[in-house]
């Protein structure tokens, strides 16, 4: 049943290929694997698909363990799939805003802050704020950039 989406999701691949970048080709494809296993163990259709499908989909999802933004991605990636291949795009539908509603007040929509993995600073800024480490930086200027006659002025203030 689904050979047919296969064959469309694959000559939309080609024909987007080089447009968008490889990280939104390689979400794409995923994103629309994963759709069209689950369509075939529905025996549903996957391109073009109705609303209740994706809605079902995302419902199905939901309980998986992913999170809410995951789950945008997989919906953003059928919508996008279906436009690109001139089809009606079936996440636009009551159906599926209603399910996308359930799924956001079942997982919620806030996230935890991911910080990058980096060695902490030190507070380099405050300290310079500070009146006297501004003097002392001034002077160790002096001392490295004046000659030594200066130098000896600086030390004595």
């Amino acid at each position: 049943m689904n050979d047919t989406s296969i064959t469309i999701f694959q000559e939309t691949l080609e024909h987007i290929d080089g447009a968008y970048a490889p990280s939104t080709l390689r979400a794409y494809r995923a994103d629309m694997a994963e759709f069209i296993r689950y369509c075939e163990d529905e025996s549903l259709c996957a391109l073009p698909t109705a609303p209740e499908t994706v809605a079902a989909f995302l419902l199905s999802v939901t309980g998986a363990g992913p999170k809410s933004a995951t789950i945008r991605r997989k919906i953003s990636s059928i919508s996008a799939i279906h436009r690109l291949s001139n089809l009606p795009d079936p996440t636009k539908h009551a159906e599926v805003k209603i399910a996308l509603r359930k799924m956001h007040r079942r997982l919620g929509r806030n996230f935890a802050q991911a910080y990058g993995i980096t060695l902490p600073c030190p507070s380099f800024r405050s300290s310079l704020r500070r009146p006297r480490m501004i003097f002392a930086v001034y002077a160790i200027a002096l001392c490295c950039f004046w000659p030594t006659t200066h130098c000896a002025d600086a030390q004595s203030s």
